[in-house]
């Protein structure tokens, strides 16, 4: 059965992944469709016009496509997604957080064998 189009563009469609960090298990909420090549161009287009711009904002643009995470303060209540809190937060748990995402989204492959041989004859 083909692929719909619009299924791979459906902005709304969630998923979920998980990364270690530290001996503990992080949950995210995401948006497979926002993560594609435009967001880094968006991310390289806003760092030419604003120079300026922070790390926090940096990552918040390439980690926009997060809905949610499992991250609480000590009052147990949830830690918003937002520029502030990225930049406060260790650049490799970040760079874990992105290559996590990025693995989410990478095709389940499915082999399939020709029945005549590797070749195809």
């Amino acid at each position: 059965m083909p692929v719909l189009l619009s299924a791979l563009l459906n902005r709304e469609e969630t998923g979920t992944f998980v990364i270690e960090w530290m001996g503990e298990r992080v949950t995210f909420v995401y948006r497979p469709a926002l993560v594609n090549p435009a967001r880094i161009d968006e991310v390289q287009e806003a760092q030419a016009v604003n120079p300026d711009m922070s790390q926090g904002e940096t990552w918040l643009l390439l980690l926009s496509p997060l809905v949610s995470w499992d991250i609480e303060d000590e009052g147990g209540n949830p830690v918003p997604v937002s520029a502030e809190i990225l930049e406060q937060l260790p650049t490799p748990f970040l760079e874990a957080i992105l290559a996590g995402m990025r693995s989410a989204v990478r095709p389940t492959q499915t082999r399939v064998r020709s029945k005549r041989g590797s070749f195809g004859r």
